[in-house]
């Protein structure tokens, strides 16, 4: 899942598809493991979500609320570069 760069738009257009994510997948997923979706969204990022998250604490990724963990972890980056693109 990847982040444009340039799109005003981006963060939100990107946690929307995680949501959708997110549903899709939880037929596919043991009960027991809830841990196992936020393992797989955290290998399947590209571009600058995957900058942002290369170097986080791995424990907090592989944890329930780990998806919540990577939302939150890349909103401000993100939010900040939408910022800066309004004024630019």
């Amino acid at each position: 899942m990847e982040l444009r760069q340039n799109d005003l738009r981006a963060f939100q257009k990107w946690h929307r598809t995680i949501e959708v994510w997110r549903i899709q997948i939880q037929a596919y997923l043991p009960p027991n493991h809830p841990n196992e979706a936020s393992m797989m969204l955290y290998v399947s990022l590209r571009g600058e979500a995957e900058e942002e998250m290369e170097w986080c604490d791995i424990q907090k990724v592989n944890d329930e609320k780990g998806i919540e963990h990577i939302v939150e972890t890349s909103r401000h980056p993100f939010m900040t570069k939408t910022i800066y693109l309004k004024r630019k």
